[in-house]
């Protein structure tokens, strides 16, 4: 039986003999990956799967990072199987190793699997915010300040990298998810996670969904951020006119949305990675 040292020299010179670039590999192809990279991926896979079910969780996060690291040597390729590994630690009883299984699914893993995973998450979010109850849902029985504080670095996180993920899917979840965030948590760190994801895909309707979050006038330092996340957004896009801050400010960032309309795309599509 060959070991992992001897697969790995082997897909090496596989790589070396198509003349590859490093995180490429000239002889997979999307939904396939080539005899050497096959075959090591099923002997991490099956080395990893201990750790993957450990009950310590600094165990299953090592693991799920040494996972997501196989799709590094063939980018041009990512596989299901490592994506479904990472889906699978989005459900993860650990808020913790949720948020790393959700970080490292939307950094270039393969995105069929990724959109399904990302899209499950988000509409657990939003079904939480509907009933009023997503804090305690994610903390469990037992709401002490570190189980929400977990709660909250755990939100925040998912809300933010979802940006990467330029689906349509997400894009429409987190529109929804804004909308019916509370009040109290706008200009907030979970509520701006959003806003900068709605901006980092900058769809007509995720655009006018941050201005929606305006409140018609609120001085606070909360709704500054929302107005000062618009418009880095609008100088990041070389769109100019954007209001300055003010009373009118929400009204007039509505009239500059309708002016650079037709400058922002309609719609995403679905996700690849690798032309982020």
């Amino acid at each position: 039986m060959k070991t992992l040292s001897t697969l790995l020299a082997a897909n090496a010179l596989a790589l070396m003999a198509g003349h590859a670039a490093a995180d490429d590999c000239g002889a997979c192809e999307r939904g396939k990956l080539c005899a050497p990279h096959t075959e090591e991926e099923r002997a991490v896979l099956e080395q990893l799967a201990p750790a993957l079910a450990s009950k310590a969780i600094s165990e299953r996060i090592d693991a799920l990072r040494e996972v997501a690291e196989l799709t590094m040597e063939h980018e041009n390729a990512p596989s299901e199987a490592v994506a479904k590994v990472l889906a699978a630690g989005c459900a993860d009883e650990s808020l913790r190793v949720r948020s790393i299984a959700i970080d490292l699914l939307t950094e270039g893993q393969e995105p069929e699997t990724a959109v399904v995973a990302i899209t499950l998450v988000l509409a657990e979010i939003h079904k939480g915010y509907a009933g009023g109850n997503l804090v305690p849902t994610l903390t469990g029985e037992e709401m002490t300040p570190a189980s929400v504080a977990q709660a909250m670095r755990y939100l925040r996180l998912t809300l933010r990298v979802a940006g990467r993920v330029r689906d349509d899917k997400v894009a429409g979840l987190l529109v929804r998810i804004l909308k019916i965030t509370p009040t109290e948590m706008r200009g907030q760190p979970v509520a701006m996670a959003t806003c900068d994801s709605l901006l980092e895909l900058g769809t007509r309707d995720s655009v006018a969904a941050v201005v929606r979050h305006l409140t018609p006038w609120e001085d606070t330092r909360e709704v500054r951020r929302v107005h000062d996340a618009l418009e880095v957004f609008a100088l990041n896009s070389d769109l100019d006119g954007y209001p300055e801050w003010g009373e009118e400010a929400r009204n007039q960032w509505k009239g500059w949305l309708r002016r650079n309309k037709r400058a922002l795309p309609a719609k995403l599509g679905k996700w690849r990675p690798e032309s982020d």
